[in-house]
């Protein structure tokens, strides 16, 4: 089974200068190991006792974060795991799991030092390939850190139309008046908002102007909160008044700590009612 194994360390590019018998002591049989599909291989924060060789099967690197894991590289037989640890004394900055039913060489710190002095020519080589993998977790963690903002982006536009679609297709322009709107948020998604409509079977104009404080999707969400309970209010109830204390009621249910709304009205347009 060694000379077997010997044989296919002779095929990978880092053991390629050496021979099939100065390969037999890193073949020895009692550094395999065996790994079952979705076993992990290393653990990430590992202590950097020992790293492996993959003779058969692939393994995935990625590094794990409290959101997501973020893939860095997928290894085929030929490659290392935890070098890096134990060469660097620090503990292992990804997780190696297997993707496959895969076999690997198994080398403690010694024995990966031993390995070293013993075949000089696969530090320099190692080094190259540890400069790859540098690189390749730099470009996963770019490329994740990209997506991430474009999803951030997409949502935010999202947001913008959903934002938009609350305020009126259409001003009403009654007789005598001529009533446009202008909407320029001081972000993408922030809780300005207007509306106008009708009121008492069109003899009366509603126009609301407001401003939810801060800014952001939170601040948007409050206002189409806020938007959408007061149209409706105002629609079912005779006394503008009314609507104002059932806003602030529901308002108060749904955000029931730090939540202040002033809103200042025409007395006029109470219809009786002077105060809101």
């Amino acid at each position: 089974m060694y000379e077997q194994v010997a044989e296919k360390l002779l095929q990978f590019p880092l053991f390629a200068d050496y021979d099939l018998e100065s390969l037999r002591w890193l073949a020895d049989p009692q550094r395999y190991v065996y790994v079952k599909q979705g076993e992990i291989i290393l653990h990430q924060d590992s202590s950097p006792e020992r790293c492996h060789i993959l003779i058969e099967g692939t393994a995935s690197v990625k590094k794990r974060t409290e959101e997501y894991d973020i893939p860095i590289i997928v290894l085929h037989p030929g490659s290392f795991c935890g070098e890096i640890s134990v060469m660097t004394d620090a503990p292992t900055a990804a997780q190696v799991q297997a993707l496959e039913d895969s076999m690997l060489i198994c080398l403690e710190k010694d024995d990966f030092f031993h390995m070293l002095s013993k075949y000089p020519s696969l530090e320099r080589k190692l080094m190259r390939m540890l400069n790859e993998q540098v690189r390749n977790m730099e470009n996963a963690t770019w490329y994740r850190e990209r997506e991430s903002f474009l999803k951030l982006e997409h949502d935010v536009q999202t947001a913008k139309q959903i934002q938009h679609s609350f305020l009126p297709d259409s001003i009403a322009q009654p007789e005598g008046w001529h009533i446009c709107s202008r909407f320029h948020p001081a972000r993408e998604v922030a809780g300005d908002f207007y509306d106008c409509f009708l009121m008492s079977q069109g003899r009366r104009i509603g126009l609301i102007i407001a401003d939810v404080c801060d800014k952001g999707i939170g601040a948007a969400l409050f206002m189409a909160l806020s938007r959408s309970l007061l149209r409706a209010y105002i629609e079912q109830n005779q006394f503008i008044s009314r609507s104002l204390v059932d806003l602030l009621i529901m308002i108060a249910v749904y955000r029931p700590a730090n939540v202040a709304c002033m809103i200042p009205c025409q007395p006029n347009s109470l219809w009786g009612q002077p105060n809101c």
